[in-house]
């Protein structure tokens, strides 16, 4: 498992334990929530750098990076 370095043991402890509490369904409904978010965060970026940039660009651009990324 991989830890974040900028989150207290306690902290991820009481976070595995809610997550642990969830159905599979809400389980799954999060990580697209956070897929999505993920995205959106990617494409912002790429806009701000690249104002001028055509949605379908920016939709590639975001593509490549994070199926790179995995």
């Amino acid at each position: 498992m991989i830890r974040a370095h900028d989150t207290a043991v306690a902290a991820r402890e009481a976070q595995l334990q809610a997550f642990r509490r969830l159905s599979p369904s809400e389980r799954v409904a999060i990580a697209c929530q956070m897929s999505d978010e993920s995205w959106r965060v990617t494409a912002d970026g790429f806009r701000h750098r690249h104002p001028d940039m055509p949605d379908a660009e920016v939709d590639r651009a975001v593509r490549q990076l994070l199926v790179r990324s995995r």
